[in-house]
């Protein structure tokens, strides 16, 4: 299940990424800034942005998405 579940992610990860890619938009760094916040620097065509997101955010997010594909 385990190996399902990350060939699907790879997937996902990969065609996200290359739709990003078509935009001209690319992810440079992700970065810890402390323990409650990330930085996620990205280029566009116009110009650099960094945005900041809660880990605890995140998480909640990531364990959404790891149980709708588990779901599956």
């Amino acid at each position: 299940m385990i190996e399902k579940l990350l060939k699907a992610i790879t997937s996902e990860h990969y065609n996200i990424k290359r739709d990003l890619a078509k935009d001209k938009i690319k992810i440079v760094k992700w970065e810890k800034v402390d323990e409650y916040f990330s930085d996620l620097t990205v280029v566009t065509p116009g110009e650099d942005q960094i945005l900041r997101y809660a880990n605890q955010a995140l998480k909640k997010q990531v364990e959404g998405l790891l149980l709708i594909h588990i779901n599956k």
